[in-house]
């Protein structure tokens, strides 16, 4: 055998590493996209693994899923790098990887990538500087190009300038001063309050936080619509609702008419009108409305899913209803407590939001402790790492389901159809609180034009009668 073969041979590589990647790709929805911009072929050095991983990429451009039976099949294109046999794939997926680690596993395949290039143009230079082929200025010049895409490996470009930075601010700024419908970026959420502050904004992480039926899922479906009609594209999972039911929830806050009516009752010929003319219009905005339709509780799977639609559909927000109910395989795999899964959650679904240049606005219960009471941020379940990681938290109270009434300064509101909406945390455009009308039979949050009071010199308007609904049909 001769000396570069052997060197060849010896070349760092971990086969069991490279198979553990590939099987959690195969398994949980949506990993690829995760890493499809850390991870190359040339990680791979077993053949029969970078034959794999190259299908990867057609698979997920031509919108198939990445399974077990797509891979088998699609990896038969590669059979010029090596012939895998459909065994071979089922061998990988039996593996039964979990995701927790994946990224260590990643950056392991990257690393020892890099090694091998630094191998490589080592053998290179040894072969060169022995030869006559090429002169010192040459392979120098090989060597500095060689190593300046090893060492960027990964980098793709996101390390910026200062200047480049402020010319993107610059930019931002004028548009903000034309003022003339130019998009920003942000997303307007039908509330004066919030959108003078900018809205939710690419990267935000929001919280709503609320006791239970204290209308949660209620605002953030009047957000959710609100952004569709802006011709925002907004990604909505959820363990609460099927999408029938979440879909009535959404003509009945235009209609009028209550979601139970729309699902089981036998509505009449009028409400028939309205029900088809609302839908109707709804319907010109519904591509731009994604429901998952799996319903899965796993936070790995949903991350996965939120980098596939971005990809796909280029979303610019996603609400996950609610955080308490989902799981972390890699929390689970180390038993850990609940404060530490609720916090590895919520940092995924930041990360994802910066990574994605969207939004991510997560539903959270508060503690049993703080029902009836004002709600504070503390009383978020999990509050410290969750509140940590987010950007804006919103609370909402409803002092009307207490029979109470509001503290001050709104100790004068009528609680009667209204709702406090707390700014608890806003990082960047600080804290605040404004009031805003709710409706019990419809589910639906809207701004008032007027603040009903308790005192005897005010009339109590209907809210109804007195409000700029947020749902503009």
């Amino acid at each position: 055998m001769s000396a570069k073969k052997r060197e060849l041979d010896a070349m760092p590589c971990d086969l069991k590493t490279e198979q553990a990647v590939l099987s959690v790709i195969i398994e949980y929805d949506g990993q690829y996209e995760q890493v499809s911009d850390i991870l190359t072929d040339d990680c791979f050095y077993y053949d029969e693994n970078k034959a794999i991983f190259k299908c990867f990429k057609d698979l997920v451009k031509d919108g198939i899923p990445v399974t077990m039976m797509t891979v088998a099949d699609a990896v038969k294109k590669y059979e010029s790098i090596a012939v895998v046999e459909p065994y071979k794939v089922a061998q990988i997926c039996a593996m039964r990887i979990s995701t927790y680690g994946f990224e260590r596993h990643v950056a392991i395949l990257s690393e020892l990538s890099a090694k091998r290039k630094i191998a490589l143009l080592g053998m290179m230079l040894k072969e060169g500087g022995l030869g006559n082929d090429k002169d010192s200025i040459e392979l120098l010049e090989m060597a500095n190009k060689s190593i300046e895409e090893i060492s960027t490996r990964g980098n793709n470009g996101d390390m910026l300038t200062l200047n480049s930075i402020v010319e993107e601010l610059n930019d931002i700024m004028s548009k903000n001063q034309a003022g003339d419908g130019t998009d920003t970026g942000q997303t307007l959420t039908g509330f004066s309050f919030l959108d003078s502050k900018g809205g939710f904004r690419p990267a935000d992480l929001v919280i709503i936080g609320g006791d239970s039926s204290q209308g949660k899922t209620s605002f953030a479906n009047t957000i959710c619509m609100n952004a569709i009609m802006k011709d925002k594209k907004v990604a909505y999972f959820t363990m609460e609702m099927r999408p029938p039911e979440l879909v009535a929830r959404l003509i009945s806050m235009s209609s009028g008419i209550s979601s139970n009516r729309l699902l089981y009752g036998k509505l009449s010929r009028e409400e028939l009108c309205l029900a088809d003319d609302v839908i109707g219009r709804i319907q010109k905005f519904g591509n731009n409305l994604f429901i998952d339709g799996r319903q899965t509780s796993n936070a790995e799977a949903v991350v996965g899913a939120i980098f596939a639609m971005k990809q796909k559909y280029d979303i610019d927000g996603v609400i996950v209803d609610y955080i308490q109910i989902f799981t972390s395989n890699g929390a689970r795999s180390r038993n850990a407590s609940e404060e530490s899964e609720l916090a590895e959650i919520a940092r995924r679904f930041k990360i994802v939001a910066t990574r994605l240049g969207i939004w991510v606005c997560v539903l959270s219960q508060m503690n049993r402790g703080a029902a009836g009471d004002e709600p504070m941020a503390y009383n978020i379940r999990g509050s410290g790492q969750i509140l940590e990681a987010s950007d804006i938290a919103l609370l909402i109270y409803r002092p009307e389901t207490y029979g109470k009434r509001y503290h001050a300064p709104f100790a004068d509101v009528d609680p009667s159809g209204t709702a406090l909406i707390k700014l608890a945390k806003g990082r960047n455009i600080g804290t605040g609180q404004f009031i805003c009308g709710f409706d019990g039979a419809t589910t639906r949050f809207f701004e008032l034009d007027e603040i009903p009071r308790v005192s005897e010199e005010y009339a109590t308007p209907s809210p109804q009668q007195k409000s700029r609904t947020s749902i503009p049909f």
